[in-house]
């Protein structure tokens, strides 16, 4: 048990590590990342380098049979599209750069929800919410999800089962 303690205690997700590692390889000590490399978004293109790198590594262990999961945690966007009125959305707690390479190019990109109701009349409305979560699998506005699995539902998740093996061939064995 105190070393799944020390673990947690000591957990940096890997963003936050990429931009630590180029702040402090900077020899002009710069504050932040964006005045990292000389500014003008060169300390962000390096930590985006970073997340390439990790992702080309898990390709290799695909091709080696391994089925890797990256998970995330998101934040809200407002996106303008020329089309369309700007609205609010999902994407990955990444910059933009970075989260390329866990979105483009792969099998899945999934976004997993608490299942909430609303109650109430007007403006005053409640949020409710039993615990339970869904997936999302499937291109929509309100996030970044896509699959080629052909998954056009939200599917339940329940602890201990994984949603995607009636999808997946290489998770039924």
């Amino acid at each position: 048990q105190y070393f799944t303690e020390t673990i947690v205690e000591n957990e940096k997700h890997l963003h936050a590590m990429f931009i630590q590692d180029i702040i402090d390889s900077d020899p002009k000590k710069p504050k932040s990342i964006n005045q990292a490399m000389g500014g003008y978004g060169a300390g962000l293109s390096a930590v985006a380098t970073m997340h390439q790198r990790v992702r080309k590594a898990a390709g290799m262990l695909v091709d080696q049979g391994m089925n890797i999961v990256f998970i995330a945690h998101a934040d809200t966007e407002t996106i303008e599209l020329p089309d369309s009125d700007p609205y609010t959305g999902y994407n990955l707690r990444l910059c933009k750069k970075s989260a390329a390479p866990y979105t483009d190019d792969v099998d899945l990109c999934g976004f997993i929800k608490l299942q909430t109701f609303t109650l109430g009349d007007g403006d005053r409305k409640k949020a409710i919410s039993d615990g339970s979560r869904i997936l999302v699998t499937y291109a929509t506005a309100a996030n970044v999800s896509k699959n080629r699995f052909a998954i056009s539902e939200d599917l339940p998740v329940v602890l201990g089962e994984n949603p995607l093996v009636p999808y997946i061939k290489s998770l039924q064995n």
